[in-house]
């Protein structure tokens, strides 16, 4: 597992270093990835609300580019991929 706030403090560094793009004064965006397999049946879906906020809160919601880490297989509930992005979209908003 990445301790995702860990990451986002050395690509910050990173960033500064060597003088990166940034947007609106921010590095540029990063990329989150949250675990496909919290998208399948069963799933507690106060679990997956809980995990897609914690990745918005540890890497920041601005900027972010919110993903699945393996993309769709076709295995996943489509009940829980449409709470994955209306999460997204209501917690970041």
């Amino acid at each position: 597992n990445t301790d995702r706030r860990a990451a986002r403090n050395g690509l910050q560094t990173a960033f500064n270093q060597l003088s990166t793009p940034t947007v609106r004064g921010k590095p540029a965006t990063i990329q989150g990835n949250l675990n496909v397999k919290l998208l399948e049946s069963p799933m507690d879906e106060t679990l997956l609300v809980a995990e897609v906020k914690r990745m918005l809160i540890d890497l920041g919601p601005q900027d972010l580019i919110a993903n699945l880490g393996e993309g769709l297989s076709g295995k996943e509930d489509p009940k829980l991929v449409a709470l994955f992005i209306d999460s997204v979209h209501s917690i970041s908003a």
